[in-house]
């Protein structure tokens, strides 16, 4: 990837990024983003980036090329490879399943195999060793304040892992000394950014971050101890904000309180959000079966019964093999044949232990908060059939995650952005979504038909956007084309609202014709009708 011109080169924009979560959607897209914002020359003018999530990966990742003083094409050309051949969960599994994670953690989950995971992949050095935040801590390069966010479940607030001249690292309730922080990999950090809550288990802070030499520092026991909770547990940054908004907002204020010349001239936000017809539909009703005239009654009583059944069978093989064995016709034979029984009657014996705690931790535990009703709930609850109680779970838990992953997503969205669109704010927002330009949105239809200029997606853009906006939320890539489809994506999304960016302020600004604005415009044109003809004319 190369700068275009040598005018934009010379562009005075300063520039803020925020990359919302999103898995390698996310990842994938905002890579092309920054790909087109370096061929243009903007990339160069960033002052501010905030990640969430899935885009923590390429903030991180970009962030650390700079400190290493890598050239773009460098950067593109090695995380554009990891993320086409890391299947992340895959890779995490098969490290939980050896068991190898032998540092400071009390727990062996996939939340911390998959961060060792990145240490070995994305964030690992030449030599091997995994990149530390005091990296980014004391890196010498052009973006001011940088923000990887995650969110800390005890008090619901954000958690920052921030490289700022004034902004603290943790939040209001805990401050991490930046001393201390540099010695947290940033593997870890990215971890407990992406967390999100039904994929992964909670992150502790900080008994589960991986440290040198197996020991936390002290100055972070000191200030976790102080706060009389023991470890912080911390998750996805998109809980709290899915798009790193805040962050942005607040260090704007933090650099200069009150002035309208400490603000971002330009603050571009790249979102992956999928733009859903409907968040939940009713799960298909389970069919009807045996289990649909089976009563919990029935299956309650069928325990008595089978734990019974149990111990009279235990008698009965206990007795007949204490026979074989005092009569000496007990051989090594005898064995193997009682050997299937025995098993079969273990697993049986301890299923049903399970299944006996169960319902008295429902009898004792679950009823009793039922209010008004307690333990005479149990006998009404008893009546209802197998299908009923199944039905019931599955509405419980669909609903559920429809809640958690879509309709509290969309509202903290919703709340970002009515931070930023108020007043003159809005003049400089650049909303980024990867469904700007699919098929049938007309803002997109009116915008290019004003422009004589500009032509059409070509079908075959038009079917990569279209694929784009429909890749999962995962941490792997289904399809070898779903990579470059979503750079590709990317490129053609901030290079279209580059453009409505330009003659929207064009239009409410007199002075805003610059030269460099007008050659910027120029650029974007001919890119746009570039990636017209053929998509992937920057790939």
């Amino acid at each position: 990837m190369t700068q275009t011109t040598d005018a934009n080169n010379q562009n005075p924009l300063t520039i803020g990024l925020a990359l919302s979560g999103g898995g390698y959607r996310a990842a994938g897209f905002h890579l092309g983003v920054l790909s087109y914002l370096d061929r243009v020359g903007l990339l160069s003018q960033l002052k501010m980036l905030s990640t969430v999530s899935g885009g923590t990966f390429t903030g991180a990742k970009y962030i650390l090329s700079l400190a290493e003083k890598q050239n773009f094409s460098e950067f593109y050309g090695e995380y554009s490879r990891l993320l086409k051949t890391t299947n992340l969960i895959k890779l995490g599994l098969e490290k939980l399943s050896k068991q190898t994670n032998g540092d400071t953690s009390k727990r062996q989950d996939l939340i911390t195999s998959v961060a060792d995971v990145y240490a070995e992949t994305f964030f690992k050095k030449e030599n091997g060793e995994a990149y530390l935040f005091g990296e980014i801590l004391e890196a010498e390069i052009l973006v001011e304040e940088v923000t990887f966010n995650a969110t800390e479940f005890r008090s619901g607030i954000a958690f920052r892992f921030q490289s700022s001249a004034s902004g603290r690292i943790g939040n209001g309730k805990i401050s991490i000394p930046k001393a201390a922080a540099s010695k947290i990999r940033i593997a870890d950090i990215v971890a407990a950014s992406s967390c999100f809550p039904g994929g992964f288990e909670p992150l502790a802070f900080p008994d589960d971050f991986h440290w040198i030499e197996n020991k936390i520092p002290t100055e972070i026991t000191e200030r976790v101890a102080k706060t009389g909770q023991g470890a912080i547990a911390l998750m996805d940054g998109g809980v709290f904000d899915n798009q790193g908004i805040g962050s942005i907002l607040l260090a704007e204020k933090r650099k200069s309180p009150g002035k309208d010349d400490s603000k971002l001239d330009m603050f571009i936000i790249s979102d992956v959000d999928q733009k859903l017809d409907s968040l939940f539909e009713f799960p298909e009703k389970i069919r009807q079966n045996i289990f649909g005239k089976l009563t919990l009654n029935f299956v309650a009583k069928s325990l008595n019964y089978l734990t019974g059944f149990l111990v009279l069978s235990w008698l009965a093989m206990g007795f007949k093999i204490t026979e074989e064995i005092v009569t000496k016709n007990f051989g090594w034979i005898d064995g193997l044949v009682y050997l299937f029984p025995v098993l079969l009657l273990i697993a049986i014996s301890l299923l049903n232990i399970k299944l006996l705690k169960a319902r008295q931790f429902i009898e004792a535990k679950v009823l009793p908060e039922v209010p008004q009703v307690g333990k005479l709930a149990w006998n009404d609850l008893k009546k209802i059939t197998i299908n009923q109680l199944l039905n019931g779970l599955n509405l419980r838990l669909s609903s559920l995650v429809a809640m958690t992953s879509f309709v509290f997503m969309k509202q903290i969205r919703r709340m970002g952005y009515n931070a930023i669109y108020e007043g003159e704010e809005a003049e400089r927002i650049i909303a980024n979504y990867i469904y700007d330009l699919k098929q049938g949105n007309r803002d997109a239809e009116q915008f290019l038909a004003k422009f004589p200029e500009l032509s059409k997606p070509s079908p075959e853009l038009q079917q990569i956007i279209d694929d784009s906006s429909e890749v999962p939320t995962t941490l792997w890539f289904n399809d070898q084309k779903e990579l470059p489809n979503l750079i590709i994506c990317g490129q053609a999304s901030i290079c279209y609202n580059l453009m409505r960016y330009i003659a929207r302020r064009k239009d409410k600004d007199p002075n805003f014709h610059t030269s460099e604005m007008n050659s910027l415009w120029d650029v974007l044109v001919q890119d746009w009708n570039s990636l017209g003809q053929d998509p992937h004319a920057f790939l």
